[in-house]
């Protein structure tokens, strides 16, 4: 299983795809700018083989061969994410959950980005509203809820949100919170490929 992970600080988005052959620990990081260029080369098929050699990673794929040069080849740990440990609480279409951030970002200023969804039996409360007291609420029903999150209200940027969801992200997204409730991963599967997003909570909103 190969295991690739992007950081930026606050947020990590995590993807893991099977190997066709050949095992190892080795891990590597390279730049943002570096994985762009690769991304573009490779378009959406065909095998990749990928090897180390001292401080370059070589990407290799039909008659092409690329070798980057790593930024750090001991940095990058993204096996954590899978550690962690996050309770499922409840999933959403992809569309569904796309035109909720659409009407709701049209009200956020540039400075309050803040979407707030209260997990209630059956149902989910998505609000979200600016300084000249607008609001925006929609009540919708999950796919999947986990009864034992009821009370609970999760606030999270409605940017980063929208940007996990430019991803490849399959028909179901998952919201699963970290039992230190500092942080909720975004989860779907996409086959052979699956993706999960952290991001960080503005607010958890959960009762003590």
């Amino acid at each position: 299983m190969a295991l690739c992970a992007s950081f930026d600080g606050s947020r990590m988005s995590c993807a893991a795809a099977p190997c066709r052959d050949g095992w190892s620990n080795d891990c590597a990081a390279v730049p943002v700018d570096t994985a762009r260029s690769v991304a573009r080369l490779l378009g959406h098929g065909g095998i990749v083989r990928m090897y180390r050699l001292g401080g370059v990673l070589g990407i290799a794929f039909g008659q092409t061969e690329v070798a980057c040069r790593l930024s750090d080849a001991y940095s990058m740990d993204a096996g954590f994410v899978l550690a962690r440990r996050y309770v499922f609480a409840f999933c959403l279409v992809r569309r569904r959950l796309e035109s909720i951030l659409r009407r709701a970002t049209i009200l956020m200023e540039n400075r309050i980005r803040d979407l707030s969804i209260l997990v209630a039996p059956g149902l989910l409360l998505v609000r979200s509203s600016n300084t000249v007291r607008e609001k925006m609420e929609e009540v919708i029903v999950p796919a999947g809820l986990n009864y034992g999150m009821l009370g609970s209200e999760l606030i999270v940027n409605a940017d980063w949100v929208r940007d996990v969801l430019t991803d490849a992200c399959p028909y179901l997204v998952s919201f699963n919170v970290c039992t230190d409730r500092l942080s909720v991963m975004l989860a779907g599967h996409a086959a052979p490929v699956s993706h999960r997003h952290v991001l960080p909570l503005v607010r958890s909103g959960f009762d003590d």
